[in-house]
């Protein structure tokens, strides 16, 4: 599993398109907002490209250092829920300036699988 994704982060990040995805405009439109700036930077991001396979999508982010000094980035402030990896291309060191790719890639059915999870309330701290 882990090697796979290695695989799909590798192949994104040389440019190509992993085999099973496709790129997608139309879930780029449907796209939630918390996804167009996934990152908990201080620094610019946002989510230019989105890659769809059977059962994880690629969002290929712009990240941005518009400040005046060094940022570093940290993978894990790219992390939701339904995050599977995070990857990032070159370097985590920005200087004031430089911009990067980052890879988020998500498990596509997170969602649909917890609208299925059947809840019940809760019985303790009732009032």
């Amino acid at each position: 599993h882990t090697e796979r994704l290695k695989e799909i982060l590798k192949t994104t990040a040389l440019g190509a398109i992993p085999a099973g995805f496709t790129l997608s405009d139309d879930e780029m439109k449907k796209m939630i907002s918390a996804y167009r700036h996934p990152c908990v930077f201080s620094i610019a991001n946002e989510t230019k490209q989105r890659l769809v396979g059977a059962r994880e999508l690629i969002d290929v982010v712009l990240v941005q250092n518009d400040s005046n000094k060094p940022y570093t980035i940290k993978e894990e402030y790219c992390s939701s829920q339904d995050t599977v990896a995070v990857g990032v291309l070159d370097k985590a060191q920005l200087n004031p300036g430089e911009q990067i790719e980052m890879y988020i890639i998500r498990d596509k059915l997170w969602l649909q699988q917890q609208e299925r999870l059947q809840t019940r309330p809760r019985v303790t701290n009732q009032k």
